[in-house]
């Protein structure tokens, strides 16, 4: 018969551990405390941003697709033979986009978390995400992600957030 703390019939007793205890670590809970603000906010902004952006483009580039491949059931009207290239090229385009958004939600979690590697390829996503979000930048509604890009980028590089990330702060 065992006992459900950890120790057996036989004689040996093991160590008794507290149920969850390596999730919780009084380091990781005050450094989480200490994050800057500019550093939340960056996460947060980046893992909602690229979850929709991520739905939208997904399904963008599956539609565009199935416009380039069948493009009779699609529409009412056929796509004459030179648009379906511009088709192609929109698939591709919004692939791009939701892979981007793909990769920039981890990176999100992990920047949260106090990961300085995460942080630099954030960055690297950011800017590659900012360059291709250009194109769309031609509404109102097309800046917003390009601020949204530039605002977390310097959140994300503050002096502040650099202390922090350095274990300094």
């Amino acid at each position: 018969m065992s006992d459900p703390h950890g120790s057996f019939d036989d004689g040996h007793d093991v160590a008794v551990r507290a149920p969850n205890q390596s999730q919780f670590d009084p380091q990781r809970a005050a450094r989480s405390a200490s994050r800057p603000s500019g550093v939340t906010t960056a996460g947060w902004i980046t893992i909602i941003m690229s979850g929709l952006t991520l739905v939208l483009t997904g399904l963008a580039s599956v539609g565009f697709a199935l416009a380039y491949v069948e493009p009779a059931t699609f529409s009412n009207t056929s796509v004459p033979t030179d648009d379906r290239g511009m088709m192609l090229g929109m698939a591709v385009y919004a692939a791009v986009c939701a892979a981007l958004s793909l990769t920039a939600i981890p990176l999100g979690a992990l920047v949260l978390a106090g990961s300085k590697v995460a942080r630099a390829l954030l960055s690297v996503v950011a800017v590659l995400a900012g360059l291709a979000s250009v194109p769309a930048a031609a509404g109102i509604l097309g800046v917003i992600p390009l601020v949204l890009i530039v605002g977390s980028l310097i959140m994300l590089h503050r002096r502040n957030a650099n202390q922090w990330f350095a274990g300094v702060a």
